[in-house]
């Protein structure tokens, strides 16, 4: 299996934060490849900082597009497809929305291999906001022609029926357990971008519940 996470070089590399999407990406492949499965990550990143393995995992490094697409980012194109079709994979996964669907879907089709999409959140079926209309409709016919459409929750499952046309398969995000509480909660902290579509506000309420519970009047 290879999974095609451009934005996971810092993760691997230690050298920076890296998005949810990604550390789920990583942490499912691990567990891949500890089940006996053959499993390589794409990543952007220079070779010599990134890993060539983690924990069984193949580590793919290619050079980063550049800022301005062009004759450059054609090459970057065919660079990515040349890889996707040279590592022995049977399934080609490809996660978050953007033109890159479009490419990984190229690249398995003819490797002959299965092609799924993964999505990572709710801006993935409104990506218009923030891309532009040739990049919308590269993502969105690859998507609706890919052998299975993976989401996280009911509401992208429905937003990829009425967006795509089509039937996802739910699976519920995965996160690392946390350790025990051994104490009451004193302090609440968020990191992440203060965007619409990550909701603080429900982590706002939890934290706010969690605090009321944990009380003690005596």
């Amino acid at each position: 299996m290879l999974f095609s996470i451009p934005w996971a070089g810092p993760l691997l590399e230690g050298s920076g934060p890296s998005g949810g999407a990604e550390t789920q990406i990583l942490m499912l492949a691990r567990g891949l490849s500890q089940a006996g499965l053959r499993v390589g990550l794409i990543v952007l990143g220079d070779r010599e900082a990134l890993p060539a393995e983690v924990d069984g995992v193949t580590v793919i490094a290619q050079r980063r597009p550049p800022a301005v697409r062009g004759v450059g980012g054609l090459f970057h194109d065919i660079a990515t497809i040349a890889a996707i079709v040279r590592h022995p994979a049977r399934v080609v996964v490809q996660r978050n929305a953007s033109r890159s669907v479009a490419i990984a879907a190229l690249g398995a089709r003819l490797r002959g291999a299965g092609f799924v999409y993964s999505s990572a959140n709710v801006v993935d079926f409104d990506l218009g906001r923030l891309d532009s209309p040739h990049n919308v409709w590269l993502f969105e016919r690859a998507a609706r022609r890919a052998d299975e459409v993976v989401v996280q929750t009911d509401e992208q499952a429905d937003l990829c029926r009425r967006r795509l046309s089509r039937e996802a398969v739910v699976i519920r995000s995965i996160a690392e357990r946390a350790r025990p509480r051994t104490a009451a909660p004193e302090a609440f902290l968020w990191i992440g971008r203060m965007a619409p579509y990550k909701r603080l506000d429900v982590y706002l309420d939890a934290a706010s519940c969690a605090v009321r519970h944990s009380f003690d009047p005596q």
